[in-house]
Formats: C-alpha cells, structure tokens, sequence
C-alpha cells in the first residue's frame, strides 16, 4: 500500500528531526536507531501484506529456519531483514564493516516474542532490532537515542575528554 508506505516515511522523518543531533555523538549506533525507529513505522503502518505463495516456497539447507519464521509472520521478516539491509549497506559504505547477526535472528520463538510485543508498543521494534544485532536492547525507552546504552558511554567519554581539557 503506498499510502502507508509513504506515511511510514514521513513519520519517521518527522521523528529523525527531533533526534538526529545524536548522529554526531555516535554515528555506528545512530544508523542502527535510525532504522529501528523505520521499523517502528514500518510495523506501524503496516504498508504490506502477503497475498500468497508462502505455502509453496521449498525449505533448502540455505533458508532452513528462516522459511518457519518467513511463514510465521512475512511482513515483519520483510520490514525487519529491509532494515538490516539498509544497515548493513550504510555500515559497509561509511565504516568498511558490517554489524553480525544474533542467532536469536533465527530463533521463530524469538520472532513470536517479537510480533506480539511491537503489536502491543511498536517502539519495541528498535529494541528487537538492536538485539538481533548483538546489541542490548532498551526495553525501558528503545525508541529515545538518549536512553542507548552507546549514547550514555559516547556522552560519558566526552563529558570525561571535555573535563581532561579544561585541567
């Protein structure tokens, strides 16, 4: 649906504006945020569906326990592995790395801990997200970058830094 698709973008837009100063503070982290905050959006809005063929797809040694989860809940597999996606191409280009994904990533209870929770508070999609990339979620305010953990260590280190230069 791109009405929903395009409400999903311009809400996140509007959200980055509010957050994007902390770019500067740790830009590793903050691409990570920013997506999670599209995935938030995402599931949100919820601009796709599956229409059919998920009961036909073949189970190879390639795709054996992501088909479950495919088959569990395509949309959030397709909103969550576009943002991976999306990280991992900015994290290549900008940092010549790419993050790792946990194995909880291909853990179905995992996703269905997933989809019922970001029903009940989508801001959980960020925390999901984090943790899928081997980070520790904020369960309490996953959607503030203030509240990340690497944010409170940059803001720290240069609280430190700014008090070793007046010295």
């Amino acid at each position: 649906d791109e009405a929903k698709l395009t409400r999903a973008f311009l809400d996140w837009v509007e959200i980055m504006e509010g957050q994007k100063r902390f770019a500067a503070i740790d830009r590793a982290d903050f691409i990570v945020f920013a997506a999670g905050l599209v995935l938030r959006e995402l599931i949100k809005q919820a601009p796709a569906r599956e229409i059919s063929g998920l009961t036909q797809l073949i189970e190879t040694e390639t795709n054996a326990g992501t088909l479950e989860i495919v088959r569990f809940w395509p949309e959030g597999f397709l909103y969550t592995n576009y943002c991976v996606s999306v990280i991992s191409a900015i994290h290549e280009q900008e940092f010549g790395t790419t993050p790792g994904i946990d194995k909880c990533a291909d853990d179905l209870r995992t996703w269905w801990s997933y989809r019922e929770n970001v029903t009940e508070m989508p801001a959980y999609a960020v925390a999901f997200l984090d943790r899928f990339l081997g980070a520790e979620p904020n369960w309490i305010t996953p959607d503030r970058a203030q509240s990340r953990q690497a944010m409170q260590r940059a803001l720290v280190s240069s609280r430190a830094s700014d008090a070793l230069r007046q010295l």
